[in-house]
């Protein structure tokens, strides 16, 4: 009787071997992407060098998330300017910034 739905251990054993080979294959690609990217002037700024530790964290932790908190950052300045509180959106605006 077959299974429906479900994949035995090899299955999965094949999946998981599947998905490191096609990690490893995208790894081998960076270096020739990155340097066609840079030849079609496609790099809008150069890497980070002598980064604060707190810039690289927000780059490198955050990701993709990180247009998002801005985002939210943006709007909470916002309602701060028009509160009149405007040493706290000094920092924020700090934030935003970094």
């Amino acid at each position: 009787m077959a299974r429906s739905g479900r994949t035995g251990r090899s299955g999965k054993a094949a999946l998981a071997v599947g998905l490191v080979c096609c990690v490893l294959f995208s790894a081998t690609l960076l270096g020739p992407l990155n340097a066609k990217r840079e030849e079609a002037g496609l790099t809008v700024a150069a890497p980070l060098e002598n980064a604060p530790p707190v810039l690289v964290l927000a780059i490198n932790a955050l990701g993709a998330f990180r247009g998002i908190i801005i985002d939210l950052l943006w709007i909470r300045a916002m309602d701060l300017k028009q509160e009149g509180q405007y040493f706290e959106l000094a920092q924020i605006y700090d934030w935003i910034g970094t």
